[in-house]
């Protein structure tokens, strides 16, 4: 077998691709801002999401990233959005109340209800005194 017969790459594009179109989400939390990238295929469903923190390296940027893993396959399998944010919305950690969890939960929110682009940015929850 050569080299030629393993790189083999196709002269065309397949054409069972879907397209989605995304929305990135900018949420603030107590541990900085994260961006939520929200996926609709053609049809208007949420298909697919995305998650950065706008600090890499962090021990929440690798749970994010574990959970939006699993999240993406969850949504393959057909699970409903609502979903999602019932599950996440309002769960605490150590560093308050305004939590990653919560965030991605808003940002699907929003994806869901189709919150206009210029409405994106959302002030975060104040804390209790």
């Amino acid at each position: 077998m050569s080299p030629a017969d393993i790189l083999h790459f196709p002269t065309k594009a397949p054409t069972n691709l879907k397209r989605w179109v995304g929305t990135t989400f900018v949420e603030r939390t107590c541990c900085g801002k994260i961006f939520v990238t929200v996926c609709h295929d053609d049809e208007g469903n949420i298909a697919n999401a995305f998650v950065r923190f706008g600090k890499a390296g962090t021990c929440g940027a690798a749970v994010m990233d574990g959970l939006f893993a699993i999240l993406r396959d969850a949504l393959a399998a057909g699970i409903e959005p609502e979903k999602v944010v019932h599950s996440l919305a309002g769960i605490g950690c150590h560093a308050g109340e305004n939590t990653c969890m919560d965030a991605v939960a808003r940002a699907f929110k929003k994806a869901i209800e189709g919150v206009p682009h210029e409405d994106l940015e959302v002030e975060p929850k104040e804390e209790a005194v």
